[in-house]
């Protein structure tokens, strides 16, 4: 997790508001949605992700893309960001319509880009993601608490902003935040900070929804299903992981399949 001192400079010009609770609190930290493993090698490791987000999966739109990009951060408070990172307690995902209409775009231009590579490759052709669509440009969130005992402090509400006006989250219900027992699901919400952030500098819902993804099969595997709707949100989520990490290769019969058989 990235201390204030570490945080780069471009991020650190934005509203410290944290992105679940949408208010300030001098304990905020820089939150990585796609970050390497701590180890000696670092910047190795680091130049190799970027290497793979960049030029092979190409889910960002910015050329000098590093993972300390703002599209890459948000700030959260940090007991939030330990049950996010150290404990997988729960997740950020673009919500459920946003998950649909991204992956209904990812089916499209992957079609294309299996189209492109099997008449040009074997190189890998550009894939052509319009990150202007409004499911990139204006994307709501969702929490997914996969760690349904672990969230919310014994007894301690979660105190947020929605719409200027103060929530207290008090029960999570089949792996929801709720107000009230019997009420409703919080709803999706926007990055409060997208405003203050620069067009190509928007949170990147796919870097997100491949953080998310990560957790759900750790969670699938280790501990089962989820419970109730959070079982299809689970789908789409791993439905869009899939359409990301989707790399074309020449099929069978195609021009680039015979070229490559040419040597």
């Amino acid at each position: 997790m990235a201390e204030f001192s570490e945080v780069p400079g471009v991020f650190k010009a934005l509203p410290r508001v944290c992105v679940v609770l949408a208010t300030s609190d001098v304990t905020v930290q820089a939150a990585h949605w796609i970050n390497t493993i701590r180890d000696p090698n670092k910047t190795t490791a680091r130049d190799a992700v970027v290497r793979v987000l960049k030029q092979k999966l190409q889910v960002v739109p910015q050329a000098n893309f590093q993972l300390d990009d703002p599209s890459n951060l948000s700030w959260l408070r940090s007991d939030l960001h330990i049950k996010l990172d150290l404990y997988a307690i729960w997740c950020l995902l673009p919500s459920d319509n946003d998950l649909d209409s991204i992956s209904a775009h990812l089916e499209d231009v992957n079609e294309v880009w299996q189209n492109q590579m099997d008449e040009f490759g074997p190189e890998l052709p550009p894939r052509d993601i319009s990150f202007d669509l409004p499911a990139f440009e204006n994307t709501h969130y969702q929490l997914l608490i996969l760690h349904q005992n672990h969230f919310l402090p014994t007894d301690l509400p979660l105190p947020i902003l929605r719409d200027g006006s103060p929530l207290l989250l008090r029960h999570v219900v089949e792996h929801r935040l709720r107000a009230d027992e019997n009420g409703p699901d919080l709803p999706p919400f926007p990055d409060p900070i997208a405003n203050a952030r620069h067009t190509r500098r928007k949170l990147n819902p796919l870097l997100v929804t491949m953080n998310g993804a990560i957790k759900i099969r750790h969670h699938l595997v280790t501990y089962g299903d989820l419970q109730g709707g959070a079982n299809k949100t689970a789908e789409k989520v791993l439905k869009l992981e899939e359409l990301i990490y989707a790399v074309p290769e020449p099929r069978e019969g195609s021009k680039a399949a015979k070229l490559a058989e040419m040597g």
